[in-house]
């Protein structure tokens, strides 16, 4: 099942393993590639984040930070 909220805001509630996984409020769960945590792993709950899909790739862009990460959407 893909993810519905493409192209919308959502609030970062949890960030785990040194920012392998984040989890939004929409309780949306996703994982971060390995190059790509270094980024991540400094994000912190109540941030917004703006996911994004290209393709079947999906993408999460930090809006204050002005940082975009690849991201696979774990389905529940």
């Amino acid at each position: 099942m893909p993810y519905l909220g493409i192209n919308t805001k959502q609030c970062l509630s949890k960030n785990e393993k040194f920012g392998e996984i984040l989890i939004f409020l929409d309780g949306s769960k996703w994982h971060i590639s390995f190059i790509d945590k270094i980024k991540t792993a400094l994000w912190l709950p109540t941030e917004e984040i703006l996911v994004t899909q290209k393709g079947t790739q999906y993408f999460l862009k930090h809006i204050e930070k002005d940082e975009t990460v690849s991201a696979f959407f774990n389905e529940k």
